[in-house]
């Protein structure tokens, strides 16, 4: 009996240090800090919108809060460990660019995205048309974009110089060439600024000419006429006789008055001469 009573004594006391030892162990364990972060602090859109991945890992369970209505989240809650989410932008039909955020939580964690996105594309001329003589000439633009821009025209005897710029306001030169021929013509010059763009129409008269007389009688003893000539350009009077003058010679695009001089005919016949009109 006395020496059951020992041993007995003894498993009491291993028991109760056994159970001490894991208590004490248990005690030294520490929980995790709550933790939520992002793969990416930043999404960046244009002014059409998009849906952009973000990877969103977490020891907690989370929430997703959108600013503003114009960003979603999906999907917009998630537990511990990693979850790749969906932050869609929507079209901005505005001039501005705008941003805001999207923000992640769980038990006081937080991790936040910053959502920037463009405002729609515009270029602006502050005129949009040019009526050049035949003669030719230019006209300076002023383009207003938000973006780089390029400038073309669509035939070649109308240029631009400079013919691309960048965001922000400038002036371009719309050059035109004579025109040579007998007809009107028209051509289109396009700025075009990412999806915007701005037409500016070019339209050139034809050279003309036109005298308010086109007879002149005179005495055989000689005489004056005075004609008018109507022209769009610049022009230039030859004569195919040497009894026949004309003052003055040339001048400019309107109507000029000249003077036809004819000599004395001291001949017995009939002469003609004629006086020719034409633009340069």
């Amino acid at each position: 009996m006395k020496r059951f009573g020992k041993f007995f004594n003894a498993a009491v006391k291993a028991s109760a240090f056994m159970v001490a030892a894991v208590i004490a162990f248990s005690a030294c364990e520490k929980k995790e800090d709550p933790s939520v972060k992002v793969n990416q602090t930043e999404v960046s859109a244009d002014a059409a919108g998009g849906a952009f991945d973000v990877t969103v890992t977490s020891n907690v369970a989370w929430t997703a809060d959108a600013q503003d209505k114009w960003v979603t989240v999906s999907p917009a809650e998630g537990t511990a460990g990693s979850t790749k989410v969906t932050v869609t932008v929507k079209k901005n039909n505005t001039e501005d660019a705008r941003e805001t955020s999207v923000t992640f939580a769980g038990e006081g964690a937080t991790a936040t995205v910053a959502v920037k996105q463009t405002g729609k594309d515009v270029v602006s001329l502050d005129k949009k048309t040019f009526a050049a003589t035949p003669a030719g000439g230019s006209d300076a633009v002023k383009v207003t974009a938000n973006t780089e821009w390029t400038a073309s025209a669509d035939a070649d005897w109308v240029t631009v110089t400079p013919a691309s710029g960048d965001a922000g306001e400038a002036t371009a030169t719309v050059t035109v060439a004579a025109n040579a021929t007998t007809e009107a013509r028209n051509a289109k010059v396009t700025f075009v600024a990412g999806d915007a763009k701005a037409e500016y129409t070019v339209s050139q008269e034809a050279v003309s000419v036109s005298v308010s007389n086109n007879n002149v009688a005179v005495a055989a003893d000689g005489a004056s006429a005075k004609v008018t000539v109507t022209a769009n350009a610049a022009w230039t009077a030859t004569v195919s006789a040497d009894w026949v003058t004309v003052d003055p010679l040339e001048g400019a695009a309107g109507a000029v008055e000249v003077t036809v001089s004819a000599d004395a005919n001291e001949t017995d016949a009939d002469r003609t001469a004629t006086v020719t009109f034409a633009v340069n």
